[in-house]
């Protein structure tokens, strides 16, 4: 599937006022709004119009993004911990 000029997306899924997708590589990536940290980047004020990766080197099985809420699923942890910002 293509979201803007990549066309190496497996899965997307969207939320209220966000969106997560995977990679062909497993690669996650979040862009929109920031509130309670859903996007997975840190912040939780700057609001992101295009797609930023989370976590690279980690490889990602699944992602929903619910209404307000994001549940990833990591196949493998990358050497540093997960660092999922609590919501």
């Amino acid at each position: 599937m293509q979201i803007g000029t990549d066309t190496d997306w497996e899965m997307v899924s969207v939320g209220n006022d966000h969106t997560l997708a995977t990679k062909d590589d497993g690669s996650l990536w979040t862009w929109g709004d920031p509130v309670s940290g859903k996007l997975g980047n840190g912040s939780f004020v700057n609001e992101e119009d295009e797609p930023v990766e989370i976590q690279p080197g980690t490889t990602w099985s699944r992602v929903s993004a619910g209404g307000a809420t994001t549940s990833p699923r990591v196949t493998w942890a990358a050497p540093s911990a997960a660092a999922w910002p609590a919501s």
